[in-house]
C-alpha cells in the first residue's frame, strides 16, 4: 500500500536556484516569510492544483501573486468537495 500511495501522489521536488529566485520573489511581492515562501517556491515547482494551510495570513499574502494553483484552508477545501470558488 505505501509504495502505490508514494507512486501516485508524491513527487520529489530538489533545490533549484528557480525556487530560491522565486521564494525571494515571494518575500518581497506579498511580503511572505522565509519558510512559507519556500513552501510555496516549491509547490509552484511541482504543479499543484492546491496548497492547504490554516495560514490565514499567507492565505491572504498569496492572493497578491499570480499563482497557477489555489492557496486554501483545508476545511474550506474540504466543505467546498474539494473546489474552491473562484
Amino acid at each position: 500500500m505505501s509504495d502505490l500511495y508514494t507512486s501516485l501522489f508524491c513527487e520529489e521536488i530538489h533545490y533549484s536556484d528557480n525556487i530560491e529566485i522565486r521564494a525571494k520573489f515571494f518575500m518581497t511581492e506579498a511580503n511572505i516569510k522565509t519558510m512559507d515562501a519556500f513552501h510555496i517556491a516549491y509547490a509552484e515547482a511541482g504543479e499543484i492544483d492546491y496548497f492547504l494551510t490554516t495560514d490565514y495570513r499567507l492565505i491572504k499574502s498569496c492572493e497578491k501573486l499570480a499563482l497557477n494553483f489555489k492557496v486554501v484552508n483545508p476545511v474550506n477545501f474540504l466543505l467546498n468537495g474539494g473546489l474552491e470558488n473562484d
